[in-house]
């Protein structure tokens, strides 16, 4: 369990790095470079290719997660960068930020958590740094 719980917490602590730098990179203009980022933690809180993963209709990643008996304390990182990219592909590709919408919106239902809440982690280092808007 020990072996779980520290796996946990390096993947934790991963994602609110790269979260936070996916941020700033958003909004130095680098939104192409986030969107990838963000893409990829979906596809590690999987331990899958990103792109197979995103492929997937919100029903189907949702029942990936439940097969690969994701952590709920992975999965809203999941749903926060899905979000994320939603945010950042809705003037240029609405039918693709749409469906990263969908999926966030099946991934926090199934888990039972707000669609809107702010990863813990993520949380602290914005606190800790200068100003960033979610």
């Amino acid at each position: 369990m020990s072996i779980r719980n520290d796996y946990i917490l390096d993947m934790i602590n991963q994602f609110a790095d790269s979260i936070c730098d996916f941020m700033l990179k958003s909004k130095g203009g680098l939104e192409y470079d986030a969107i990838q980022g963000y893409e990829e933690i979906v596809g590690r809180a999987l331990d899958m290719d990103a792109q197979t993963v995103l492929e997937l209709s919100p029903a189907s990643l949702v029942t990936m997660f439940q097969i690969s008996a994701t952590d709920e304390s992975l999965a809203i990182y999941a749903v926060f960068a899905l979000e994320r990219v939603y945010e950042l592909l809705l003037a240029s590709n609405e039918p693709l930020a749409r469906l990263r919408h969908e999926q966030a919106t099946a991934i926090a239902a199934s888990y039972g958590f707000d669609l809107n809440e702010v990863p813990p982690e993520v949380q602290e280092r914005l606190d800790a740094s200068e100003p960033l808007t979610v």
